[in-house]
């Protein structure tokens, strides 16, 4: 209560449409960035499925992650961080 008294509602509106901006952007890059990392079978997929995933955002991050194991050549491996 004291944050929205300090704030005001403003703020609340404010940050939940940043919010709203961010999270399909953050879809996009991360998608993009999983697209270039891995390989397809078919070569000429990987541009295609980056530049729906950049002018369909959120669909096309959201439609790739849906079809991705059909689309790269290897099996998907997880990512670890070292």
């Amino acid at each position: 209560m004291l944050a929205a008294t300090l704030l005001g509602p403003e703020f609340f509106i404010i940050f939940f449409f940043i919010l709203l901006a961010l999270v399909p952007l953050a879809l996009t890059v991360w998608a993009c960035i999983d697209i270039a990392k891995h390989p397809f079978k078919r070569e000429g997929d990987k541009v295609i499925w980056i530049l729906l995933a950049i002018f369909l955002s959120p669909i096309g991050p959201i439609i790739y992650y849906i079809k991705r194991d059909q689309l790269l050549a290897g099996p998907s491996q997880p990512t670890h961080f070292s």
